[in-house]
């Protein structure tokens, strides 16, 4: 009976106890409009443990706060997805849009299709090339464009430079030629030369003025440029072509196997310990120095050949006592002949030429018709100098002519409505007998467009030269003339 009264008397306290923590949970949530938390089981008095009907508290978090953690953890998903991405092999896949993209091993796509041209990672970065803008330049392994697409060519990285071809500059420029980029993008060995290969050993063949050689990577010429072909260093020895014959030679220049008759025989004929073999007579190649703070828009200068061609405008002037007497119109003829480049330095050239010329001149009045063709070989000499950087050239010279023919051709009216023509030869000597003195000279100017191979003059002509025979004196005749050809240099 105790113990049961005892029970009922806990209980009915519980009871009471309940229904207290109960009221004073209303009144505070009607003083602070939110639930509120009750006391822990540990405040509880005996015999309660716990109390299941305790409302827990919770902590108030503010909407930025909670804003931030989402945005660190997807910071975190993207970077270790970036991380996985970079560390697996990617290959470069043509997808059903036409273009070229990178996926990873499992085949999932890493690297957009959007590529006109890719090429594979090497040492960290991939070449990658858009039609859209016509060039290349270098992403890596998330698809960040780390090097611009702005190069004509380029080739993959090799001991950390990769060799690039022109720059993205206006298409007259004419820079067609290659140098080195490391991973920055920073330009360590200028655009100066006509061809080039990869580093391999420390070492990089280029070819410069028609001829190969080797420089190392501060863009010195330590093996100077002789040979008509050459391969890259590999095992300490680089395959050489002298005329029709196949060598190989080492990193100080000198011939270690001779007259290799192809470079197949020679790939199955390299020794592999070449430490001890001493050539008898060892040929030892001048450390050549090529200046590596050249401009890299500037490409070096050399001697060309080329064609030309073009149209001739002439006329001419007769003069009596200084004043003008008569001047025939303008009539086309034309030009053909051989031009020669020779470079007097950087911005300064000398372009001698050897040009047929037709000279074409008219006459007209109301009765009579006469057209006059002259033949002339022409020696134009004229010294060019270029504007900067742009491709365009002034230039100036004198040049002398030599007449070795003509022709007149007449129509003249003889009647009401009837008419007359023929032809016949001009006499051309020194003679009081002939119609025109053969020599002529003047001063030529102009401007010249050279892009590439090619070249674009427009060319002024004044005579100097009196071409009249006439035994008075005051009587001149010069001839005035302006052309307009354009010249094809032979070979790079």
């Amino acid at each position: 009976m105790c113990s049961l009264s005892n029970h009922i008397a806990n209980s009915e306290e519980s009871e009471g106890f309940l229904a207290s923590l109960e009221m004073t949970a209303k009144t505070q949530k009607k003083r602070r409009g939110g639930s509120v938390a009750a006391r822990s089981a540990a405040t509880l008095p005996p015999p309660f443990k716990s109390c299941s009907r305790v409302i827990p508290q919770r902590s108030k978090e503010s909407f930025l706060s909670i804003t931030l953690k989402k945005l660190a953890l997807f910071c975190i998903c993207i970077s270790f997805l970036s991380i996985c991405s970079y560390g697996q092999e990617l290959r470069a896949v043509k997808g059903l849009n036409g273009k070229w993209g990178f996926v990873g091993e499992t085949g999932t796509e890493v690297i957009p299709f959007k590529y006109d041209e890719v090429g594979d990672f090497s040492e960290g970065l991939a070449r990658v090339k858009k039609d859209r803008s016509g060039y290349w330049g270098f992403i890596d392994k998330t698809g960040k464009e780390i090097i611009p697409l702005k190069y004509l060519d380029v080739g993959d990285f090799s001991e950390g430079l990769a060799r690039v071809q022109g720059m993205n500059r206006k298409w007259w420029s004419g820079d067609w030629n290659w140098g080195f980029i490391d991973k920055t993008g920073k330009m360590i060995i200028p655009v100066i030369y006509d061809a080039a290969g990869n580093f391999s050993e420390g070492l990089a063949r280029v070819k410069y003025n028609g001829r190969w050689g080797f420089i190392n990577k501060a863009g010195n010429a330590v093996i100077s440029f002789e040979y008509k072909d050459a391969k890259d260093f590999s095992e300490g020895l680089a395959q050489v072509k002298i005329k029709r014959k196949w060598g190989y030679i080492d990193k100080e220049g000198r011939e270690v196997i001779p007259n290799v008759p192809t470079p197949d025989i020679a790939n199955n004929i390299v020794p592999k310990d070449t430490d001890n073999k001493q050539p008898n007579n060892p040929v030892v190649v001048p450390n050549v120095v090529v200046n590596p703070d050249f401009p890299e828009s500037s490409s070096p200068q050399k001697f060309q050949f080329g064609i030309a061609g073009g149209w001739y405008f002439t006329n001419e002037v007769v003069k009596y006592e200084g004043k003008d007497y008569y001047t025939n119109d303008y009539l086309p003829g034309f030009q053909l002949g051989f031009v020669g480049n020779v470079p007097l330095g950087k911005y300064l050239a000398l372009q001698p030429a050897l040009l047929y010329a037709q000279q074409r001149a008219v006459e007209r009045s109301d009765y009579e018709y006469e057209k006059r063709i002259i033949n002339h070989l022409q020696l134009p000499i004229n010294l060019q100098v270029k504007l900067g950087k742009m491709p365009i050239w002034l230039q100036a010279g004198p040049y002398f002519g030599y007449a070795v023919g003509g022709k007149y051709k007449w129509k003249e009216e003889v009647g009401e409505g009837e008419f007359e023509s023929g032809s016949k030869n001009i006499k051309i000597g020194n003679s009081k007998d002939d119609e025109f003195k053969p020599f002529d000279c003047g001063i030529s100017s102009g401007i010249a467009l050279k892009t590439g191979n090619i070249q674009f003059t427009l060319n002024s002509m004044v005579g100097l030269a009196n071409t009249s025979t006439s035994e008075n004196k005051k009587v001149k005749e010069k001839t005035n003339g302006v052309s307009f050809s354009v010249t094809y240099f032979l070979g790079r």
